[in-house]
């Protein structure tokens, strides 16, 4: 594959080929569906991205070569991105993650304490799980979802059964009581409060050259694109 994609990072292949069981023709096929999916999104503005990690309703909490990027995204998140808003944020995130440490995991911590049902788009949910399945593969360590409600997690039975088998354990639903598992596994210092962490300010002070840096080659991309 890497003769066919030269500009692409090894690891990103890999990705693929782990996902088709190294299949290098449906590995082909899948990525150049990416790649055609990728040209026809309009990525979400710098605007918009800050807006959200000014109102910690998105944070990065660790960024380092043992764990890659931990996100986390806040119950203020609720109900202020739209649905296309939510996808191209989160599409930045992964990507965010691909040019920092491309050969390691991205996890997610989601709070939906406070989270009504009338906030609820299960469509959104379910296309959601399919851009990461088909276009992030193997890149999501776990994703950590606190504060469900038993009619949300109705819901998401629903959602996790169109997930492929081997995704489905990396979602993981934690009820108040087992904060503790995100203590032994991130440590409460890189905790937000919200959730019972120790952490003040969740977001980073050193990824603004990441979010420049990202931003920057997004902008050369789309010039690049629109030109062909």
């Amino acid at each position: 594959m890497k003769e066919a994609y030269p500009n692409h990072h090894d690891e990103e292949l890999v990705r693929f080929l782990i996902a088709n069981d190294y299949d290098s023709i449906d590995a082909s096929d899948a990525f150049d569906h990416y790649l055609k999916w990728r040209r026809n999104l309009t990525p979400i503005s710098r605007e918009e991205f800050d807006e959200q990690m000014k109102f910690n309703r998105l944070s990065i909490l660790q960024m380092n070569e043992q764990r890659g990027l931990i996100y986390f995204l806040s119950r203020n998140h609720y109900p202020w991105m739209s649905a296309k808003q939510t996808i191209r944020a989160g599409v930045a995130l992964f990507d965010m993650a691909m040019k920092v440490y491309p050969s390691l995991e991205v996890h997610l911590i989601v709070n939906t304490k406070g989270f009504k049902m009338k906030n609820l788009d299960l469509k959104l949910m379910q296309k959601a799980v399919r851009i990461y399945e088909d276009y992030f593969p193997e890149k999501l360590g776990k994703a950590y979802i606190i504060g469900m409600t038993p009619a949300l997690i109705k819901v998401w039975e629903i959602v996790q059964k169109t997930l492929d088998t081997r995704n489905r354990d990396r979602f993981v639903l934690l009820k108040d009581s087992e904060f503790e598992v995100l203590q032994e596994t991130y440590g409460s210092r890189f905790l937000p409060c919200e959730i019972g962490g120790e952490c003040l300010e969740p977001t980073l002070d050193n990824i603004e050259q990441l979010v420049q840096e990202y931003w920057v080659e997004s902008s050369e991309c789309c010039q690049t694109q629109n030109k062909n």
